[in-house]
């Protein structure tokens, strides 16, 4: 059986034969060329949308798992189980859960801006975003962690700022490392908490 729940930036999807959580995005491109560079062609816009998703799913898929509690039928068919999560991108070309802005730049150019804003629904990425000199998880899947709630927005956004109570946890994907923590679930639990009456969903990591 499939729960699914659709929310203004994602969409959750509970496979409980499997079982397996999968949760996606839509993603809607709007494809700039800075001064200079070429108009993108359709081929650098599939390989890009492909990376971002790689590197994504390279992060964040398969290193969490959720548990389900709780005293409804859903929550006793799902007890004692952990619940993979599988994390992916969709290349909508139209009604995206979110209107992801790239930029064309020169290669190893490092002054575009990449940021994610909550509220309007917007991501700003560039094609130096693959890289891993400044993040070790990278950019893509730094921002993608920002868009599933770990937002200043809501009172936890990005951890290496001084101000943050997790700055010291450099290891973190929402830091500058690739790690994940219990803590970067929280928005998706909420949603999930949602799907079924009755059951109650928490996030656990491997040892």
């Amino acid at each position: 059986m499939n729960f699914v729940r659709e929310t203004d930036r994602c969409t959750l999807t509970l496979d409980t034969r499997l079982p397996r959580l999968f949760f996606r995005q839509r993603w809607h491109y709007v494809w700039i060329a800075a001064p200079g560079q070429p108009a993108w062609t359709y081929r650098e816009k599939r390989r890009f949308h492909t990376a971002a998703d790689r590197m994504i799913w390279g992060v964040w898929s398969n290193r969490a798992f959720v548990t389900a509690t709780g005293t409804a039928e859903g929550a006793r068919s799902l007890a004692g189980r952990l619940i993979p999560v599988s994390f992916d991108i969709e290349w909508a070309l139209r009604d995206g859960h979110w209107t992801v802005e790239v930029r064309k730049v020169p290669d190893g150019y490092m002054g575009h801006p990449t940021r994610v804003e909550w509220n309007a629904r917007r991501i700003f990425l560039c094609t130096e975003d693959f890289e891993k000199t400044r993040h070790a998880g990278g950019i893509v899947a730094h921002e993608f962690g920002h868009s599933m709630g770990n937002t200043g927005v809501l009172g936890r956004g990005d951890e290496y700022r001084p101000t943050s109570p997790h700055h010291a946890d450099k290891a973190s994907v929402i830091n500058v490392g690739r790690e994940l923590r219990t803590r970067h679930f929280r928005t998706m639990l909420e949603e999930m908490n949602q799907m079924i009456d009755g059951v109650r969903f928490s996030a656990t990591l491997p040892r």
